[in-house]
């Protein structure tokens, strides 16, 4: 019996790299995907940009919306650096190889920015709450400090979670042909890959998914119906005017 163990863990190899099976085999299509994606990479690259810069330089736009979508815009460029230019490699040269350290890597980083952008959107709409609905307090409470606070807890918080979630996943063994059907390292592919049971990742990340997913979106959902209401109280035309221009706030 010990003889068998060990004959099969011998025959046992664990793989070293995922291959990523890309849009297209096709070489035409591949360029012609190669053009499209480079020139969305590049508009995004420019447009996201543009906005940082505007914000920094324009003292009217010193506020806090603006400042967060200055950190919304960086992760934005920093989320797309890290998808489109391997997936550009792979549509200019057919090689979808990537070894197992780079696909952590990637979805680490894919990860940590997907969250951090979801959570910048809800406390761009906390924000919004704030200025529409309590403008009395709204220079108090959204001071440069809670600024700083909020958006440094969004970073914070997305690339410790997407850290959880990396981790377990590459805690599995990977022993067969590793074949992603895709261009990026998702977790849902890569836990397809493994030799043992997933089910408690599956569940961890479940977890942290409907965090991820359903926080920003409540707190979003709750502002806007807060806003919303409010808005439909104030009967005159002055009031409403006021209500949707808070470029001042």
């Amino acid at each position: 019996m010990k003889k068998k163990l060990r004959m099969g863990a011998n025959n046992f190899t664990s793989t070293t790299e995922f291959i990523m099976l890309g849009l297209s085999r096709d070489p035409n299509t591949r360029i012609l995907l190669f053009v499209l994606f480079l020139l969305m990479y590049i508009f995004i690259l420019v447009g996201n940009l543009g906005v940082i810069m505007l914000v920094r330089l324009d003292s009217n736009l010193h506020t806090p919306m603006y400042f967060f979508l200055s950190h919304l815009s960086s992760a934005e460029i920093c989320f797309v650096t890290t998808n489109i230019p391997q997936m550009l490699y792979q549509l200019l040269t057919g090689n979808g190889r990537l070894p197992v350290i780079r696909c952590e890597l990637q979805m680490y980083t894919t990860l940590s920015l997907g969250c951090i952008e979801a959570f910048l959107l809800g406390v761009m709409a906390y924000d919004r709450y704030l200025a529409i609905c309590r403008p009395l307090v709204y220079v108090t409470i959204m001071g440069k400090w809670r600024q700083f606070q909020l958006a440094s807890a969004c970073w914070v918080a997305g690339f410790s979670i997407a850290a959880i979630c990396a981790s377990i996943t590459f805690q599995h063994t990977f022993c067969r042909p590793c074949c992603i059907n895709h261009f990026v390292c998702e977790i849902p592919m890569v836990l397809k890959m493994a030799c043992d049971d997933v089910r408690t990742t599956e569940l961890i990340i479940v977890i942290f998914a409907g965090i991820v997913v359903l926080g920003p979106f409540l707190l979003i959902f709750i502002s806007y119906g807060l806003i919303l209401f409010s808005v439909l109280q104030m009967r005159s035309a002055s009031g409403l005017r006021k209500a949707f221009s808070t470029k001042k706030l």
